[in-house]
């Protein structure tokens, strides 16, 4: 059961390449992502290819409320395209480099996109430094300590935390399990 509540706090964010038949096979992936490992997932694209998606989402018969779309604002216009003409498909192929060229205005969008996702996590990030820092070790009941890692102004109190936390000093087992896991974790790929 933790194991699957704990998927549920992963997100994986997907950038599709801008052409019909690319969009459903992100989408059919996501599903299977979503349904065997339970994770959160974000489809980011253009507006109207989000439509398209969302369209193709409605006719599911059991609509997965793990998927979500994420509209990244694209002007044509900018971009020497024909309006409307946000994948491969709308397209004549002299036309395609300029929505190849497009892509790139996408990215801080996308970035933000991230940003927002990560500044959501800041509760594990929380949990993270917790555990590599054990800035509360040493502390009297009546002690705030600062998080290394978070502003001057994120103040805790040691009552804040669990007993299995308040009472790490590294040496115990909650600490040899956790502080491994979490160095493996910074040092992934994923």
């Amino acid at each position: 059961m933790a194991d699957r509540e704990e998927q549920h706090h992963q997100h994986i964010v997907m950038l599709s390449f801008m052409a019909q038949g690319h969009l459903i096979p992100f989408l059919a992936l996501a599903n299977q992502i979503h349904r065997r490992f339970g994770f959160t997932i974000t489809i980011a694209t253009t507006p109207l290819n989000v439509r398209h998606l969302a369209g193709v989402v409605a006719k599911n018969p059991t609509p997965s409320s793990g998927i979500h779309l994420f509209e990244l604002p694209l002007n044509t216009s900018d971009h020497g395209l024909p309006p409307n003409a946000e994948n491969t498909e709308s397209l004549p192929l002299n036309l395609v480099v300029n929505l190849f060229h497009s892509s790139t205005s996408l990215e801080p969008p996308f970035r933000a996109l991230i940003q927002n996702i990560t500044a959501d996590q800041n509760g594990t990030a929380a949990y993270v430094s917790l555990w590599q820092h054990l800035p509360h070790h040493r502390r009297t009941a009546d002690d705030e300590f600062n998080l290394p890692g978070f502003p001057d102004s994120c103040v805790f109190h040691i009552t804040q935390l669990h007993s299995f936390l308040r009472a790490a000093d590294g040496t115990d087992s909650w600490s040899r399990f956790f502080q491994p896991q979490i160095e493996n974790s910074m040092n992934s790929f994923g």
